[in-house]
């Protein structure tokens, strides 16, 4: 299992199994009830047990699952599992709509073997028909019980009255294959005319087929999307909706309106009365404390008698962006929202729950899945409230995928990205204060390593992530190599292989890293001249992906690294010693010599990189 995968693959066994997998088939048993759960109730937005979806009881089960690992069947709706189930929802509805997935893991293998994709393929369009199983072929053929049931569903289906016939999802999945654009060029063409051929080889039982492959990047986006799907129910008093005029119709049903006080803590409580702090991930800053000014005006306001009722006057209110919104004029329900505006605001209404009778909160509520219109309403609703450009990188798609690869456990010393400031404030974190690292000083890692330009890294990194054409953020910068070149600068630092050469780290930091990787020195060019709509080829993403793993573990052995920084040593104090270099008055190099570019050349010259 590929190690940024990991981390949410033993959070899913610690919630559902308790405990961690013992043995290789224990880990493979888990690893297709983690991608059943996640991949099923994602597209079906629903939160159904794996063990539903399960075509093996456990590690041992000998029944043959006919190549299927995970199985499900949806009618209107809702997971039906019995024929008895089928019976009563259609009696309920007159009309209904059905859903199949079919799920094949694949866990530890690299290779993409075309048999066992053709034996997906086989297995789905035995499955998909209107005719039930026989007991004479389970039994002859020993089908596990939960996939006989689910296909008596989908058979019987047919005699009922549907407005579109079925559609089927087959989802297939590998946890060493990072995704989809490095999955497809790898499959056998066989293999690949036999998928684009299913819809018209099941198009008397389906209305539409989709074939999705999955590999740990769209695995771990999944399962965090699902991880974090929360919903709630307020009453709106005697006030009423506002609905915003709009021609899409993903945006039509959000709305403002005034929310009492008391309703609000439905929105940002968990059913025990405690602060979600989740519902802030997509919000560009954390809560700043209760010293800010803002939270002492909103203080003073909320604990005033005679002031409470111009809470709704003098606070700009709370936005929250909703995939679905329903409910009437009286009631609202919210599924899988975030708060991206007024998380200030949350937490002092929650400070101060006890007293809000008179208290009604501005909300802004907008329906949307796009993340395009979701970095619009972020950007323009907290425009108000001085957000920097280092605040709005916390929402582009390179921050948020580099603290998911933050979660990798495979490294002697974890580090955490800190996305949002103030992040781990009020949030516990088992990774020590010293190991949590900001924007900034990812920034000037990543541009005294991948650019090669330390004194940048020292006096001019801001160019890098201010919101213009040279922002590594916005312009897609290397997820591992933002991470390799951070860990590195890390590891210089806290072994001081910098010695008393305290302005020059960041020029070690350049040195190691070309020296460990300059065999590879060609996808490091690569990665560095590419535009925000260019990616690395999969064969070249795969290879910078192994030679980072490589490099870590080097990182991780300090005597080899104490041995490979030596040159740099030397090279440092051959600069130190220059009459020409400025010096502070202690005698060492100045920050302002360190910041030449000059003085850059010199050193990787002197060090044997140039």
């Amino acid at each position: 299992m590929n190690s940024q995968l990991i981390p949410w693959f033993k959070e899913f066994s610690a919630d559902w199994y308790q405990a961690t997998p013992h043995d290789e088939q224990e880990v493979d048993h888990q690893f297709e009830a983690f991608c059943n759960y996640y991949l099923i109730n994602s597209v079906q937005n629903s939160s159904e047990s794996p063990f539903y979806f399960m075509t093996s009881e456990n590690k041992n089960d000998n029944t043959n699952d006919f190549h299927i690992d995970g199985v499900a069947v949806y009618i209107n709706g809702v997971l039906c599992g019995s024929t008895e189930s089928l019976e009563n929802i259609s009696t309920s509805s007159k009309i209904i709509e059905v859903s199949l997935h079919l799920v094949q893991a694949k866990n530890g293998k690299t290779n993409l073997n075309a048999g066992d994709l053709n034996n997906f393929i086989s297995a789905a369009k035995q499955f998909a028909t209107d005719t039930p199983w026989t007991e004479d072929f389970t039994r002859k053929n020993n089908i596990s019980d939960q996939l006989v049931d689910y296909q008596h569903v989908f058979s019987g289906s047919f005699e009922k009255k549907y407005k579109v016939k079925p559609t089927i999802h087959l989802h297939w999945c590998t946890s060493q294959r990072q995704n989809q654009k490095e999955i497809l060029p790898s499959i056998d063409v066989a293999a690949r005319n036999e998928i684009e051929s299913l819809p018209t080889a099941l198009s008397d039982f389906a209305s539409n087929v989709h074939f999705s492959f999955y590999g740990y990047d769209e695995l771990i986006e999944i399962a965090d999307k699902v991880g974090s799907s929360n919903e709630c129910k307020f009453n709106l008093g005697n006030n009423v909706p506002i609905n915003f005029p709009s021609k899409d119709d993903e945006l039509c049903d959000s709305f403002f309106t005034f929310i009492p006080g008391n309703e609000f803590l439905k929105i940002i409580c968990r059913e025990d009365g405690s602060l979600d702090h989740t519902l802030f991930n997509e919000n560009v800053r954390d809560f700043q404390g209760t010293e800010n000014a803002p939270f002492k005006g909103m203080t003073k306001t909320l604990t005033d008698p005679d002031s409470q009722d111009l809470f709704a006057f003098m606070n700009n209110g709370v936005t929250i962006v909703a995939s679905e919104i329903g409910g009437n004029s009286r009631e609202k329900h919210l599924s899988n929202y975030q708060i991206v505006n007024g998380c200030q605001t949350s937490h002092a209404l929650y400070q101060h729950r006890d007293n809000l009778e008179d208290v009604h909160v501005p909300l802004r509520v907008i329906k949307t899945s796009n993340t395009d219109i979701l970095d619009k309403v972020t950007y323009s609703t907290n425009s108000q409230n001085k957000v920097t450009a280092e605040d709005m990188a916390a929402r582009s798609q390179t921050a948020s995928k580099l603290e998911h690869f933050c979660r990798r456990e495979d490294v002697e010393l974890p580090i955490a990205f800190e996305r949002r400031t103030g992040q781990f404030t009020h949030t516990a974190i088992k990774i020590p204060k010293k190991r949590i690292f900001s924007k900034k000083e990812f920034t000037k890692a990543y541009v005294a390593c991948v650019k090669m330009k330390p004194h940048a890294a020292i006096g001019y990194f801001d160019r890098y992530q201010n919101g213009g054409k040279d922002d590594i953020w916005l312009n897609g910068a290397s997820i591992p190599l933002l991470y390799l070149s951070t860990y590195l600068v890390m590891k210089i630092n806290e072994l001081r292989f910098y010695n008393d050469h305290t302005n020059l780290k960041y020029h070690f930091a350049s040195f190691l890293f070309y020296d460990l990787l300059k065999q590879n020195w060609h996808l490091i060019e690569k990665v560095d001249s590419l535009t925000a709509e260019e990616t690395l080829n999969p064969k070249d993403e795969k290879e910078l992906n192994n030679t980072v793993n490589k490099v870590l573990r080097i990182l991780d052995n300090n005597k080899a690294l104490a041995h490979k920084i030596k040159p740099a040593q030397e090279a440092a104090q051959a600069i130190n010693d220059d009459e020409v270099v400025s010096r502070t008055k202690s005698g060492k190099l100045a920050r302002s010599s360190a910041k030449k570019e000059g003085l850059t050349n010199k050193f990787l010259e002197l060090s044997g990189v140039r």
